[in-house]
């Protein structure tokens, strides 16, 4: 019905109906920014009449289930309930039950393509042929998994993330996202954890530099997050709305940006890193607490430990998923009777140390086994923590990553472990 649309000069200025099943009239050429914003829309049908459609044209229509193209419209299509710019391969609009085609005609994923039109979009799925993924494409807090093609030359995805291969900027996170751990990450992108309320804690990993505007907003659950030293530079805000962030202070600009925080009482957020470091100077300046070290941490007294000999050896270790890698070993340590040995590959693109079970050393093999109880490998981490400050170990002023359960083949195996010294 046109009464339902304000149209001038052919030009679709904004939709007053109330009809959730939308015909755009033919003979309509152009839809204006934000012309059906905050509508209610479930279905979508556009004419081929028109050439031309604006900035956010969809914004915040979190219902669209299908979005139809006349098949004779000469500079759109639609395809797997995607509006589709057809020259540019450029993906406009998506909907909550948008399959991203597969066959080359989408390169270019739009700004707020599925961010505030599709509440119930949960699958990425990015083919091989998108090459660009503008800011804000998606929403994070609905998505459940993501994955791109594997011939895709640039993105990828490991642990629900997206990421841009070359950059390693992590651009889109789920609450299901495992941040990759191997030091691939070198960039939390903007508003690539937003709205994400299960995320509780978060360790940011070794390597990552920047963490940009807004990345973890409104993660309302989100309460301790530990930061490396690796990272040189915290946009504005990146956690704000998070758990026990009340309100924002103040009676200008900056303050609304997120530069003063005040807090409620109770249990609030505490971010975690190395004292001096870029995360220190980031709590303090939001008044967020800072503790230097790691959370969960055992109180210093009540445990029994001893620093061993040093032991100044190349070894080789053997993996269960058949790679080997050559370490030094960085400290041996008992915790509560039980020795254990700490080894960092000498191929590490940032500080990994591996922690193992010393079970005995015989003559020049040591013969090591896993550790595979997580509460075990935590009280390891702490106590080498402990030694190496105690000691002045070259390591202590960096934050080191830890890898659980990075099982050896065969443990106690002798001449099959490859642990003899090289």
């Amino acid at each position: 019905i046109k009464k339902d649309f304000v149209i001038k000069k052919n030009k679709l200025i904004q939709y007053v109906g109330k009809d959730v099943d939308i015909v755009i009239p033919d003979g309509v050429t152009s839809i204006a920014d934000s012309a059906f914003s905050c509508c209610t829309i479930r279905s979508l049908e556009i004419p081929a009449s028109v050439t031309s459609i604006g900035f956010a044209a969809f914004y915040e229509c979190f219902d669209v289930q299908s979005i139809t193209v006349h098949k004779d419209n000469p500079i759109y299509h639609s395809a797997g309930n995607c509006l589709i710019e057809t020259n540019s391969k450029t993906l406009i609009q998506g909907t909550s039950n948008s399959v991203i085609p597969k066959d080359g005609s989408v390169e270019i994923i739009r700004s707020f393509a599925f961010d505030e039109v599709c509440e119930a979009f949960s699958v990425v799925e990015i083919p091989a042929s998108v090459t660009t993924i503008e800011r804000c494409a998606f929403r994070a807090d609905q998505i459940k998994s993501i994955s791109v093609d594997p011939q895709n030359p640039i993105y990828h995805s490991d642990g629900n993330c997206l990421i841009e291969t070359q950059t390693g900027r992590l651009i889109l996170g789920c609450n299901n996202s495992i941040i990759p751990m191997d030091g691939s990450i070198k960039i939390i992108g903007e508003l690539a954890f937003s709205g994400c309320a299960e995320l509780k804690a978060l360790e940011i990993p070794i390597g990552v530099k920047k963490i940009e505007y807004n990345a973890f907003i409104f993660c309302e659950n989100l309460a301790s997050i530990i930061i490396p030293t690796t990272v040189e530079e915290i946009f504005k805000c990146p956690f704000l709305g998070c758990k026990g962030i009340s309100n924002v202070t103040g009676p200008d600009k900056e303050a609304a940006l997120g530069y003063s925080i005040s807090f409620e009482q109770g249990e609030i957020m505490t971010i975690y890193g190395v004292a001096g470091s870029c995360a220190e100077t980031h709590a303090n300046g939001l008044k967020i607490p800072f503790v230097s070290g790691r959370p969960n941490e055992p109180v210093p007294g009540k445990i029994q430990y001893e620093r061993k000999a040093d032991i100044d050896k190349t070894i080789t270790l053997a993996f269960e998923d058949g790679s080997n890698r050559e370490c030094s070993v960085e400290a041996v340590f008992s915790a509560e009777n039980i020795d254990y040995i700490a080894v960092a590959p000498f191929d590490a693109e940032y500080d990994e140390v591996f922690l193992y079970r010393l079970e005995e050393i015989n003559g020049e093999d040591l013969i090591l086994d896993n550790i595979l109880d997580k509460q075990e490998f935590n009280l390891a981490i702490y106590v080498y923590e402990v030694v190496t400050a105690e000691n002045g170990y070259k390591n202590r002023d960096k934050m080191i990553s830890f890898t659980f359960n990075k099982k050896l083949h065969d443990p106690k195996g002798g001449e099959k472990q490859g642990r003899k010294q090289v």
